[in-house]
C-alpha cells in the first residue's frame, strides 16, 4: 500500500468514534476524508438501548407466554423467568435501521426437575432487519 495513514479519535457527548484513513497521499486529503468519516458517523447513527427495548419486550413475552414453560416432576409445574442482565446494551445503529429492531424471544415449554436457579430457559434474539 502507498501512501500515509491517518488514525483519528473524536468524541461528542457519550459518541466516541475511530477512523482509520489508509494510503492517503497527502496530509490534506488524509485529514478531509478522516473528517468525512466522522461527519458521517454522527450524521448517520444514533446510539439506542437495545437493554431497553428489550426489557420491554420480555415483560410483554412475560405476561403473555411465561405460564407456558411447564416443570415435570417437580414441586411447583411453573418457574418464574428473568431477563439476564447484559453486559453492553447500548449500541450505535443506523438512523434508518431504528425502527426496523426486532427482539425475538424463544423457549424450551418444557422442562424436567430439578430445574436450577438462573438456569437459561429463553434465548432474546436481536435483529434490525
Amino acid at each position: 500500500m502507498h501512501g500515509r495513514c491517518l488514525v483519528t479519535a473524536c468524541k461528542r457527548g457519550d459518541f466516541d468514534i475511530i477512523t482509520v484513513v489508509l494510503g492517503s497521499d497527502t496530509k490534506r486529503i488524509r485529514g478531509a476524508d478522516s473528517i468525512k468519516l466522522i461527519e458521517y458517523a454522527f450524521a448517520n447513527y444514533e446510539h439506542i438501548d437495545i437493554g431497553e427495548i428489550a426489557k420491554e419486550e420480555f415483560e410483554q413475552w412475560k405476561q403473555a407466554y411465561s405460564h407456558e414453560i411447564f416443570v415435570d416432576k417437580g414441586i411447583e409445574d411453573y418457574i418464574l423467568v428473568n431477563l439476564a442482565t447484559q453486559k453492553y446494551s447500548i449500541f450505535p445503529i443506523n438512523k434508518e435501521d431504528i425502527d426496523n429492531i426486532r427482539i425475538e424471544i424463544t423457549s424450551v415449554e418444557h422442562l424436567e426437575a430439578p430445574v436450577f436457579e438462573n438456569q437459561v430457559v429463553r434465548h432474546v434474539r436481536y435483529s434490525n432487519k
